[in-house]
């Protein structure tokens, strides 16, 4: 028998008659991310529920968060016609005074993803109340393609009683699909390609910056030590994570120090 209040994790409920539409894919080794296709129609959704780590200003949050976005990056990458859906307890509110945010954002912006806050037809303003401490903050999201806007007919933040959580569940109301929608991944658009002025950026800072970064990204695969070609999915699918860590924390350092035209 477990003891204690329980935390942690992530999971997915779903109706049985929707069973034949989704498929698990893939989920973060840390339990910080689970990865679902959707199909319907014309319409497929990779959808991705998260619980990022609580941003406590350390490196060690910096290296936690940047796994789960290279984790993240990786399963995109892996469903190229599939529009993106992130959702789940971020915490941190979508604000630029925030880090976790303003990481994250880089993703967002690649992903083309929109958020849906501003959507609450409730107009609650929060999804999290520490009733000792009277606070209260927004902190629970969903980002969407910006595609599939359209096809919300309504987003709200539910204020239940019988929630007994310090968190509000977050709903989307009646994604109106049908057989016949034309949603297929037409419109990704071709990506910006950015030409980065390194005689104008900040190189000390970029190298210190990029120097601890990949440092602290680790990753221990255990066909090294079998000596022949490995065919485990599992070990590349782990490879692409580790790839896309190494990427993003090249990309991020170079919006933060250097000037791009």
């Amino acid at each position: 028998m477990y003891l204690g209040r329980p935390f942690g994790g992530v999971g997915i409920l779903y109706r049985k008659n929707l069973s034949s539409k989704l498929r698990v894919v893939g989920y973060h080794s840390e339990s910080r991310c689970v990865a679902v296709t959707f199909v319907h129609g014309n319409l497929r959704l990779l959808c991705l529920g998260v619980y990022l780590p609580c941003d406590d200003g350390s490196q060690r949050y910096h290296n936690s968060l940047s796994d789960v976005l290279g984790f993240i990056e990786s399963t995109v990458e892996l469903y190229p016609d599939y529009k993106c859906m992130v959702l789940g307890d971020f915490n941190f509110e979508c604000d630029t005074s925030s880090q976790g945010y303003r990481d994250f954002t880089f993703l967002m912006n690649e992903m083309n993803l929109t958020v849906c806050d501003a959507m609450d037809s409730k107009c609650v303003g929060y999804t999290y109340a520490h009733n000792t401490l009277n606070h209260i903050s927004l902190i629970d999201h969903v980002f969407v393609h910006k595609d599939v806007v359209s096809l919300i007919s309504e987003y709200r933040v539910l204020l239940d009683a019988t929630n007994c959580s310090d968190h509000l569940p977050v709903q989307l109301i009646s994604l109106a699909v049908d057989g016949n929608s034309d949603c297929s991944n037409t419109s990704l658009g071709r990506r910006n390609v950015c030409d980065y002025r390194w005689d104008k950026g900040d190189l000390s800072g970029y190298y210190f910056d990029t120097g601890r970064s990949l440092s602290n990204i680790t990753r221990q695969f255990s066909c090294l030590d079998v000596g022949k070609h490995c065919e485990s999915k599992s070990c590349h699918i782990d490879i692409n994570i580790y790839y896309n860590e190494i990427v993003h924390c090249l990309k991020q350092a170079s919006q933060m120090y250097t000037f791009c035209s």
